[in-house]
């Protein structure tokens, strides 16, 4: 999957739990603080390239978790071995106490950084 490929995907992911809650962009927007619902639009529409401490604030206004919020991507993506580990994964994370949990996700967030491409 390409990067905008993706991009619309977590952002329509965004909108789908966002209107599951009857939240409008407005709503969602005083949720998460210091974003304008305009910027939240434009992620939905996968128009703006999130970063994981936006997403990770968004999520936290939404209020899921990262398997919720990914479940549905993966199951989209056509590798069904990979969703059904990622699905696992997920999980897996939704048992741990909430402290062990945030503390997996931050030793995620080094590693993939470390991963990131440089340029």
């Amino acid at each position: 999957m390409d990067k905008k490929g993706l991009r619309s995907e977590v952002g329509a992911r965004i909108r789908a739990l966002r209107e599951s809650k009857g939240l409008t962009l407005e709503e969602l927007a005083k949720r998460v603080g210091g974003l304008h619902y305009t910027y939240i639009g434009r992620a939905e529409l996968g128009r703006k390239n999130l970063t994981l401490d936006t997403l990770e604030r968004i999520m936290a206004a939404l209020e899921v978790e990262p398997y919720e919020m990914f479940s549905v991507t993966v199951a989209k993506g056509g590798d069904s071995a990979r969703a059904k580990d990622i699905e696992l994964a997920g999980n897996i994370l939704a048992r741990m106490d909430p402290e062990v949990r945030e503390a997996f996700m931050a030793l995620g967030r080094t590693l993939a950084a470390k991963r990131a491409p440089r340029g």
